[in-house]
Parts: structure tokens; sequence; C-alpha cells
């Protein structure tokens, strides 16, 4: 994962509304899962977030 994207992963993390556990918490950014420490500003790739299809 490149720096920018690290930078906008915990920037979006960080907003208030999102109410994440500042120790670790997964977050969706953009279509993608990641695993996010603001504590420690860790953010790790988990996966890409799959929709649902409705029969």
């Amino acid at each position: 994962m490149n720096r920018t994207t690290k930078i906008n992963v915990l920037a979006y993390a960080s907003r208030p509304e999102m109410d994440i556990n500042y120790f670790g918490d997964i977050v969706e950014y953009q279509g993608k899962r990641y695993f996010v420490s603001l504590s420690e500003e860790v953010v790790e790739f988990r996966g890409i977030v799959k929709e649902e299809e409705n029969i």
C-alpha cells in the first residue's frame, strides 16, 4: 500500500462520525476493507467488500 492511501484511510477513520475503536477496528473505504489502529497509525489491507446480489 502506498503512503497516500495510508494517509487517506487514517484521515477517513479519524473523522468524529466514524466512531471506531482508537486501538484497532475494521474500516470500509472505497470498496475495500482495512484494519486501522489510530493509536499506532497502522493500516492493513484485509480484503475487498463484495456487494450482495438481491434475487
